[in-house]
């Protein structure tokens, strides 16, 4: 941008150099969206350094860079307005000798104040043929012919499928603009109006319109001429003084023509040259003021970058080449730029001419990044760490900032958004386990299967979509990988750590199972930690995200009891009328969670000496006593011991549950103890309680059957029938009401445990050796099973042979024991064996056991080498073999003869 500026004052001037400030409210995410750097006087090649003396009265041209990071700030968009003419205006002052303070300079003509871009509708690139302007004139006769001028074209910006064919029309077919008012259906103005496309070919315009083939664009889209003016567009049929030849008034109809059909072919496939071609109009029942035609080539008018170096760099030049997400709130980023700006002696920096500054943003949040390890947001780093508040990569970019020291111009690189929506990794499964519903932990031999989707919530084909499965932590344990996924292809099962998806469209959503089959751990009963990770290439954009999950593994499951304590809730709830001012809260009219007064002293529930007792004293209130949210998983029992002392037909309790899904809104609560039994009078008194009448009391246990006047304690425990607790939680609430006034007992939980019952997780009883040695000698591996069932075993001469399921040979046996193993093993180290519950013969129970192998490759010393000279002896125990005059050990060895192992042993 250059400004020509007058210097009015009286004296001349010394040492003058412009500041252009940028308005301050200009600004996204706190930070302002301009960059000027001064670039010299003189204008169109400008000379750096300031006006040594500046003279009354002459005339100085002083040229700025000015950045601007983001266009999208200023473009229509559904969450960014256009910039108002205050965040628009910048102001121009002065510095020089003597002069305290910037000398801000006026500006009369308005030249400071940026225009905000149009940037929807359309943009004529080109005018391929037009009327001559002078031909204006009012028609009456029933034909009439205008001259068509060519004005030649680009094919190849005609070919270019983003460009369109417009036909614009400025007319007044004297139909909206009746002296008395209101309208003529357009259809009256014309007969026909054939526009030439090429050789011998016209588009018949009237004939389209009357078929429904065509419409005119509707007025209120932007079309900006060649030079940068809107066209002034009216309704179908233009306007203008009625009756009358009226060459002033501009009224456009556009037409989309590229794709309409002329003689079996399309406009944008035979528009050619057409010189001394004619327009022909056939007129109807009004008279027709024709002004103006002419075939325009269009492209959208769309927001772009610019760059404070000239032209927009190529996309090859500056880029982010890649961002990684490997773990929450990191980023992997990679970023190109030209040779030229790199350090020659170090490709992976810029040069020290150049900084780098790192951000990451949303549609709200601007935000410098800290490099990890850095301690900064700047540097010369191509390849960066930062620190990013955020987990998921859908919720923000990155913008590495590049400054050029000297001069402080700038370049800005915004990373592509990540085009994926993850979902899944919630809810799992165990394979292969005793109890899959119940087991919630993964051992040795079982598979956990994880739901994982992926979904492609961008514009474009993302391609060589991988998904990589793989252990976290603890590192030493030994792990299979594999997923089963449905696609537009089928459904699909690999079993691999990675696999490649191939691409994925636009919209298109990958359900899939993630699955890690669990072959050692180390630890017991310890949490490991696994990922998945998805990569995707769009273009030459390539992405990364890894998420990660967490289950408990090799436990053997025990009881889980979730018992009363202090962590229970009490409120007090209201019927009608409420005690408190302004509470009408009931349990049936608002959430039975909000408390409308803080419980009274001493009354409702309290927690004494390690128990829940509830005290009865004013009508209208009931009492609520509530758990925490419990999970619901496998067999459960409810437990309880109490004692409710409450008056007969005066006060009673009940023990009531709901439940939901994690997340999800609760189920209207219910009563539990009527589930536990078919009769309800086995643990509530055989007495229902009275039909609560007064209309001033709720009626929370009217005419039910309740827990009362009991005279000793009661136990109950009970298994929770199956599929009473359907949804992944549950809650339960002690409540309790009276119908008098006063002192009408008390209701006391001396326990209260619900409890999640263990299901058997080590059905083979397996004890593994700590160490086998296995040779010549001993050439059996073997471990004992305390299990009783219909048990095989594979047999995996090591890990690789187990991952790719090749057993050894001889698998399965029916015995926990591998004959004549030694023959196969070819190392010291682990082998591994699979055993397997074959009663049921769908999703058997496995298990995995490691057994630690000492292979020893030699035999024994044998007799032969003891003695080379026992060759001769008799094998008589009573001969000295060895001429010692003694029968020694060496005799009788000698003389059993058994095998080299025998007497190694």
């Amino acid at each position: 941008m250059a400004y020509r500026v007058r210097y009015t004052g009286s004296t001349s001037i010394q040492n003058v150099l412009p500041v252009l400030t940028p308005p301050e409210c200009a600004q996204f995410g706190g930070t302002s969206v301009y960059n000027v750097t001064y670039l010299g006087r003189n204008f169109p090649n400008p000379v750096a350094g300031p006006v040594s003396t500046w003279l009354s009265g002459n005339e100085e041209d002083f040229v700025f860079n000015i950045h601007m990071y983001d266009n999208g700030v200023v473009c229509p968009s559904d969450s960014e307005p256009n910039l108002p003419v205050d965040c628009r205006r910048f102001s121009l002052s002065f510095t020089f000798a003597g002069a305290d303070d910037p000398v801000p300079a006026t500006d009369s003509a308005n030249r400071l104040l940026f225009d905000n871009a149009i940037t929807d509708g359309f943009q004529v690139l080109d005018v391929i043929s037009e009327t001559n302007p002078a031909e204006c004139s009012l028609f009456a006769q029933s034909f009439f012919d205008i001259n068509v001028i060519d004005r030649g074209f680009s094919s190849a910006d005609v070919a270019n499928l983003e460009n369109r064919i417009f036909l614009g029309v400025d007319w007044n077919l004297n139909i909206n603009n009746l002296p008395g008012g209101g309208t003529l259906d357009w259809r009256q103005g014309l007969d026909e109006f054939e526009y030439p496309i090429a050789h011998r070919k016209a588009y018949r315009l009237w004939s389209n319109l009357m078929l429904g083939n065509m419409e005119n664009i509707d007025p209120a889209t932007p079309i900006i001429d060649l030079d940068g003016l809107p066209f002034e567009q009216f309704a179908l049929g233009g306007t203008g003084l009625f009756n009358q030849v009226d060459c002033d008034t501009e009224s456009f109809n556009f037409f989309d023509i590229t794709d309409a059909e002329v003689e079996s072919s399309t406009v944008r496939n035979l528009i050619g040259s057409h010189t001394n071609h004619l327009l022909e109009v056939t007129r109807d029942n009004t008279r027709v003021n024709f002004r103006y035609a002419a075939l325009y080539l269009v492209t959208p008018n769309t927001c772009s970058q610019s760059s404070a170096f000239g032209a927009r760099p190529a996309s090859a030049d500056f880029r982010i080449a890649s961002t990684d997400f490997p773990e929450p709130n990191r980023v992997e980023v990679v970023l190109e730029v030209p040779q030229a700006w790199r350090d020659t002696t170090n490709n992976a920096r810029v040069s020290n001419d150049y900084s780098i500054t790192w951000y990451y943003r949303n549609d709200s949040t601007l935000v410098p990044a800290a490099i990890v390890d850095g301690g900064s947001e700047s540097s010369r780093e191509l390849e960066v760490t930062l620190n990013v508040p955020y987990s998921a990569p859908d919720q923000y970019v990155i913008e590495a900032r590049i400054t050029h020291e000297d001069t402080d111009a700038m370049v800005s690189v915004v990373s592509p958004t990540h085009d994926i929506d993850y979902t899944g990794l919630t809810g799992r499964s165990f394979l292969n386990a005793e109890n899959p519903t119940a087991d919630n932990f993964l051992d040795p031999g079982e598979t956990l299967s994880v739901p994982f989707a992926l979904e492609n919530i961008g514009a474009d084909q993302l391609d060589n979509v991988t998904v990589t499965l793989g252990l976290v932590s603890p590192l030493d344990a030994e792990l299979g990988f594999g997923l089963e996924v449905v696609t537009r292809r089928g459904a699909q099962r690999a079993d691999s750590h990675q696999v490649d998806m191939g691409n994925l469209n636009a919209g298109e959503i990958l359900d899939m199972d993630l699955l890690y089959r669990l072959f050692y751990a180390s630890q017991t009963c310890s949490d490991m930690e696994f990922f998945v990770n998805v990569a995707y290439q769009n273009g030459s954009f390539r992405t990364s995200h890894r998420r990660t999950l967490t289950v408990r593994t090799n436990c053997l499951i025990e009881d889980t009891t979730h018992s009363i304590d202090g962590s229970y809730e009490s409120s007090e709830l209201f019927g009608t009328p409420s005690p408190c001012q302004d509470s009408n809260c009931t349990e049936t009219n608002c959430d039975p969670d909000i408390q409308d007064c803080s419980p009274s002293l001493g009354l409702g529930w309290g927690f004494l000496s390690g128990k829940w007792v509830g005290r009865t004293d004013i009508i209208g209130f009931f009492w609520t006593l509530r758990s925490p949210a419990y999970p619901v998983t496998g067999n459960m029992r409810i437990r309880l011991q109490h004692q409710a002392t409450l008056k007969f037909w005066v006060a009673g309790g009940i023990l009531e549950y709901r439940i939901r899904d994690e997340g999800q809104a609760w189920s209207p609560w219910n009563d539990l103890i009527l589930e536990l039994s078919d009769n309800p009078t086995d643990f509530y008194n055989d007495r229902a309680f009275l039909e609560i009448t007064d209309t001033n009391l709720d009626k929370i246990i009217s005419d039910r059957y309740v827990f009362m006047a009991q005279t000793a304690s009661q136990t109950i425990d009970q298994p929770v029938p199956d599929g009473l607790f359907s949804k992944d939680q549950v809650q339960f609430r002690f409540t309790f009401q009276q119908t008098a006034t006063g002192d009408q007992g008390v209701w006391q939980l001396d326990e209260f445990d619900f409890v999640i019952e263990a299901t058997p997780d080590n059905e083979f009883g397996a004890v593994i050796p700590d160490k086998v040695i296995v040779g010549a000698c001993a050439r059996d591996i073997g471990f004992t099973v305390s299990g009783e069932g219909n048990y095989q075993y594979y047999w995996y001469e090591n890990l690789d042979a187990l991952i790719a399921g090749t057993p050894a040979e001889g698998s399965p046996t029916n015995e926990p024991v591998w004959t004549n193993a030694s023959s196969q093993i070819t190392e010291s180290g682990f082998v591994y064996v699979e055993a397997v519950d074959t009663s049921s013969a769908q999703d058997p129970v496995r298990r995995i056991y490691r057994i630690d192998v000492d292979l020893e490759a030699t035999l024994p010393e044998t007799l032969g080498d003891m003695s080379t000279d026992w060759g001769d002896a008799t094998l008589d125990p009573l001969n000295d073999l060895n001429r010692d005059d003694e029968l020694d050990v060496r005799d009788f060895v000698n003389y059993i003869t058994l095998t080299d192992c025998d007497v190694f042993r």
